[in-house]
């Protein structure tokens, strides 16, 4: 793994100082944050609940779209 700190020097060399390196520095910093917070919040769905929506015959795209992301959305919109 490889800190941000060490890619950002990179990126401005590659991109020049301009705003391209800083609009992907950006993207670079949100894109990991979001993305830890939807993949524990997509976690945050109990077992049990798991097991209920099996029961009851639901999909897999139900499942996403009616338990897992609802239960992600508080770890989303706090990244």
């Amino acid at each position: 793994m490889i800190p941000k700190v060490a890619i950002a020097p990179v990126l401005i060399i590659w991109f020049g100082t301009g705003l391209e390196a800083k609009v992907l520095i950006a993207f670079q910093i949100a894109l990991f944050s979001i993305t830890l917070s939807t993949m524990v919040g997509l976690d945050a769905a109990g077992r049990d609940s798991m097991k209920l929506f099996h029961s009851m015959g639901a999909g897999p795209l139900d499942t996403c779209f009616k338990l897992r992301l609802p239960t992600a959305l508080p770890n989303i919109s706090r990244a």
